[in-house]
């Protein structure tokens, strides 16, 4: 648990940083070692709204808002859709 959590703040860096292909790459590696949470859902709708995959980040915010409580998450799926 502890290595996909910073698998995760990885993912945020790298998000920070702009770099997209680490992104997903580290939050593929979070999602392989079962750290799916608000966090990680909230980051996969940025980063598939920055690749242009509108519909996709706003199912993935969804996802986040139902299954973990995610209250931004919600807020981003409503602005964007």
């Amino acid at each position: 648990m502890k290595k996909s959590s910073i698998d995760l703040d990885k993912a945020y860096v790298a998000y920070n940083e702009g770099d997209m292909i680490k992104t997903r790459y580290f939050l593929d590696q979070s999602e392989k070692k079962g750290m799916v949470s608000d966090r990680f859902y909230y980051l996969l709708g940025k980063w598939s709204l920055d690749v242009g995959k509108k519909r996709a980040a706003v199912r993935y915010w969804w996802r986040g808002y139902k299954k973990h409580g995610c209250w931004e998450c919600k807020e981003l799926a409503e602005k964007v859709y």
